[in-house]
């Protein structure tokens, strides 16, 4: 008799990996670090399993990475998708532990393709963006704190704030420009967002 696949559902946050193993119902959760990382990959290879993770960056960008270079399948699922999937199967409680079983009922019930390799420029990329939006969100609160009229003593100090935060937008904007300049795919990818209406371009920034 022909067991069935093994599929791993792997929820991924900043400092952990929680991993639920279907149909066999084991659980384990590691730490996201090069150690940790290095174990759940070693047991998705046991278990020859094929894993269904939500996309998260920045936080899954190290196991994808590891996951690839192991040669083992998995996919990346659209987190709205995955929140249907969950919606259906009366799984919404939100834990780490119950979204990792989400996850691997999510890929043994629907036949999920396997994602394939990603172009190392746009993990690049997504990196890139993931911190620029990080030290933007930071310039907004500094800028909020400035307009709430701060003892004048802490006024050059957030100005001085807000000024290595704008340096590095800044330099952040160039590398990114950089980096899609030396990728076709990426600057045709751009040309097409240029060409579109404004709201198509929101869009395609926020997905």
């Amino acid at each position: 008799m022909t067991l069935p696949q093994t599929t791993l559902g792997i929820d991924v946050s900043g400092k952990r990996l929680d991993a639920y193993a279907h149909p066999a119902g084991r659980v384990r959760d590691f730490s996201n670090d090069p150690a940790g990382i290095a174990r759940l990959v070693d047991w998705a290879l046991t278990l020859e399993a094929f894993v269904v993770l939500e996309a998260t960056a920045p936080w899954d960008q190290a196991l994808l990475r590891a996951l690839e270079t192991a040669g083992v399948s998995f996919h990346r699922a659209n987190p709205g998708r995955a929140r249907d999937f969950a919606r259906s199967m009366g799984l919404l409680a939100k834990t780490d532990a119950v979204d990792a079983r989400m996850l691997a009922l999510y890929g043994a019930t629907l036949p999920l393709v396997p994602t394939p390799s990603a172009d190392p420029a746009r993990l690049a990329l997504q990196g890139l963006t993931a911190r620029r939006d990080q030290l933007v969100e930071m310039r907004k609160a500094e800028r909020i704190r400035l307009k709430g009229r701060p003892d004048p003593d802490l006024i050059d100090s957030i100005g001085a704030v807000l000024s290595v935060l704008d340096d590095q937008i800044a330099q952040l904007d160039k590398r990114m420009q950089a980096l899609i300049a030396s990728s076709p795919d990426l600057d045709r990818q751009q040309a097409i967002l240029r060409s579109a209406p404004a709201s198509a371009r929101s869009h395609a920034r926020c997905c």
